[in-house]
């Protein structure tokens, strides 16, 4: 079979059972499994030796605009308004990128210290062993879907997750709004003048857009002092935090409330993206769930992060009690 002809019955396949047909309910489970390959047996293999040796894981722009009947409401926490998913024991609410977009301004609004994270399928297992991640994630105000993988355990159980999440994608609707509206962005982390570079980007693609200021995220601890003084002197509304999972995480809830800043948001490799250093796959190989292997072959370093989706489905296919619909409140 050629690629060309591949990929059409792939996202033909994709399409059908979109739509709900009950003659391809196993079909999810080949997409994602599919797509790990050549890494799947190997990791599933590691997985299987690890678990014996231990005695047998468009808001669109216009949404800045925030009706009046939400905002009456927003006293309440978003855990209190939509229901989450917990995948092994790590919350992840079941929002679309619009739903997103509208609390994340909604938090602006309130001004209220706020973290937003953007869950993605190696993070929940990073969680398993690392109990203070596992702590911030569900402490945090909105955690995003932003993995394939999220979506396939979730529908593989039967659970709606409406679409993926990214980073990447809230900072350039961010953007979009702030161009338009006066937010103001404070973009911290990534290589020296990476994030200058996504700046100015944003600033040619979205003329009008506040940027309050960048930091490369290349700062020692005797430093961060220092750069949290700025920022807090910057005051943005809105801090886009780049330093990697799960230090990025576990900075913001170092750091937030003496920062003040209204929300803060991990976005990984966000800035690399958005500066033009990498680029992002294309969207057929995003919707076939192998963006994973584009970021593989353009920087290798990222394979140790990669190795923990062998893992990921191993757990899913394997505890069909880890995945359930939760409500916090």
């Amino acid at each position: 079979m050629s690629l060309r002809a591949f990929v059409s019955w792939w996202l033909a396949l994709k399409q059908t059972n979109h739509e709900g047909a009950k003659n391809t309910k196993g079909h999810e489970d080949l997409f994602f499994c599919v797509s790990l390959c050549p890494l799947c047996l190997r990791g599933l293999f590691t997985e299987y030796n690890h678990k014996a040796t231990e005695g047998r894981k468009n808001a669109a722009v216009s949404c800045i605009l925030i009706p009046v009947s939400i905002m009456q409401t927003a006293t309440l926490s978003v855990r209190e308004e939509i229901p989450a998913v917990s995948l092994f024991g790590v919350r992840v609410h079941a929002v679309s990128m619009d739903e997103a977009i509208r609390h994340i301004l909604r938090f602006v609004q309130e001004r209220t210290p706020r973290h937003v994270v953007t869950a993605d399928s190696s993070m929940v297992v990073m969680a398993q062993q690392d109990a203070h991640l596992r702590d911030i994630i569900n402490r945090a105000d909105l955690v995003t879907p932003d993995s394939i993988g999220i979506l396939w355990a979730c529908r593989k159980r039967g659970i709606a997750m409406p679409e993926r999440v990214s980073g990447v994608d809230i900072v350039a609707r961010l953007a979009e709004v702030s161009a338009r509206t006066g937010l103001r962005l404070y973009f911290l982390g990534a290589q020296p003048g990476v994030a200058e570079e996504a700046a100015r980007h944003q600033q040619e693609r979205f003329p009008g857009v506040q940027i309050a200021g960048c930091h490369d995220g290349y700062f020692r601890p005797e430093q961060e002092e220092e750069v949290v003084e700025r920022i807090r002197q910057a005051a943005p509304d809105v801090l886009c935090v780049a330093l990697g999972i799960p230090k990025q995480e576990k900075w913001i809830d170092r750091y937030r409330h003496i920062l003040g800043v209204p929300v803060s948001i991990g976005v990984g490799g966000t800035f690399d993206v958005l500066s033009g250093r990498v680029r992002r796959a294309p969207l057929w190989m995003q919707r076939m769930g192998m963006e994973w292997l584009w970021r593989v072959v353009h920087n290798p370093r990222k394979i140790s992060k990669v190795m923990l989706l062998p893992r990921f489905a191993w757990m899913v296919m394997t505890n069909r009690s880890g995945i359930e619909v939760v409500r916090d409140g």
